[in-house]
């Protein structure tokens, strides 16, 4: 273990100097970010590398009051509007991925997160709150996409933004892609999950020549998607060897008052087994039906744009199977996000934000690292959990130093300095 430690640290920097680089990343979305900016920020990446609340960071770095470090947050919260967030945050994602994937071939990786609300719905969180299916005992939701590119089988967060209430997926893409189009990316496809199965998102990537593959809904029993599986499953599903692929079009309807007219896919499906072989992992967001009695192989289904190989089910499913990343990433993300039961929508999105600007730090890591070493080297594991500790370890060290007591009335702040250090 020690020499593991020993190995990564050869060719990182201390931990003191990669906090610095993450709090100063932070800071430098405000525009004029002073002291107090710069204790607010160091405040808010604190809750999120300790998964903990506002004033619990308050309890443990022997702080100011909690009233008054949150007069300090709150002001920094008004600072930006929440497009200004969003966008500040998407140009730091940007700015740490695209100098690894500019003019390289990747595939970019959309999804939604789903955070539970259990309060009430009404003022502003109207217009922000999503309803769903149940889930924690929630039916509302805070809603936020993230857009991801994989390239060599590492996922790197590009893009992050809300998705409010009555407002389409479609208009979050408009919102977040037009950088990545023109950023010089060779993108390859868009993988999505079933969310993204709609007239209005197909009609997108069509009017901007991207490529698509989209997990299909099981809706539909009597003349939609889960008719024809089931259809196919009673047919092929009992036998030994596994069925073949089978493409077809589809033609999907707009949802009401769209305006749309409607899109004519490729349906492709191929065969999973029913009972999966003993470490076969699976993507959930795949909504697969009861299997039948003596039932061997189950049909799942996604839409394309039809082009090149993507009429062809096996190489589907193996492209889409890389999104089994993304199930990580939710791990990743709920560990590294602060808890709060604010009905501030712009303070719980600020805090999603910071969970992926830390996964966007690690991945630049990653690439940093594997410039200072050779092929002959031993390159170590460089584990994002592992870092998080240290960087809590660091906030908690420089909150004490500086939050503890007032600044200084001649306007010179003493203590560690972060401005500057970030992108």
């Amino acid at each position: 273990m020690a020499q593991r430690s020993a190995s990564r640290r050869m060719f990182l920097p201390s931990p003191p100097f990669l906090y610095s680089f993450v709090l100063g990343s932070l800071v430098n979305l405000l525009k004029h970010p002073s002291a107090e900016d710069q204790r607010a920020c160091a405040v808010l990446l604190q809750t999120c590398l300790g998964r903990a609340s506002l004033e619990r960071v308050v309890r443990q770095t022997c702080a100011r009051s909690a009233t008054a470090v949150r007069a300090g947050v709150e002001a920094v919260l008004a600072a930006l509007s929440p497009v200004a967030w969003e966008a500040a945050f998407n140009q730091v994602l940007q700015a740490l991925a695209l100098p690894l994937l500019r003019g390289r071939r990747v595939v970019l990786v959309g999804d939604e997160t789903h955070l539970p609300f259990w309060g009430r719905k009404g003022g502003e969180l109207a217009d922000e709150l999503r309803g769903g299916p149940p889930k924690q005992g929630a039916v509302r939701f805070f809603a936020y996409v993230t857009i991801c590119a994989l390239w060599r089988g590492r996922r790197i967060v590009v893009a992050v933004g809300r998705w409010r209430a009555q407002e389409p997926l479609a208009a979050v893409l408009d919102r977040l892609a037009p950088p990545l189009l023109a950023s010089g990316l060779q993108i390859e496809s868009w993988l999505w999950d079933r969310g993204g199965a709609t007239v209005a998102m197909v009609d997108w990537w069509r009017r901007h020549e991207q490529k698509f593959i989209v997990a299909a809904p099981r809706r539909g029993p009597k003349h939609g998607v889960a008719a024809r599986l089931n259809a196919l499953e009673a047919t092929w599903g009992h036998g030994r060897r596994q069925p073949p692929p089978v493409t077809e079009s589809y033609t999907l309807q707009p949802e009401k008052s769209s305006g749309l007219a409607p899109a004519t896919v490729c349906l492709v499906i191929a065969w999973e087994r029913v009972k999966k072989r003993p470490g076969e992992r699976r993507q959930r967001s795949l909504r697969r039906s009861a299997a039948q009695r003596d039932q061997v192989w189950r049909a799942v289904a996604w839409f394309t744009d039809g082009g090149d190989w993507r009429g062809c089910g096996g190489a589907v499913q193996a492209l889409y199977r890389q999104r089994q990343s993304i199930e990580s990433s939710y791990r990743v993300s709920h560990a590294s996000r602060g808890r709060t039961s604010s009905r501030d929508a712009r303070y719980r999105f600020v805090l999603f934000a910071i969970s992926q600007l830390l996964q966007a730090v690690w991945s630049w890591l990653h690439w940093q690292a594997s410039l200072c070493l050779n092929r002959r080297q031993h390159k170590a594991p460089l584990l994002l959990v592992d870092l998080i500790d240290e960087w809590l370890w660091c906030g908690r060290q420089w909150l004490m130093e500086n939050l503890a007591r007032p600044a200084p009335k001649g306007g010179q702040d003493s203590g560690w300095e972060a401005s500057g250090a970030g992108v």
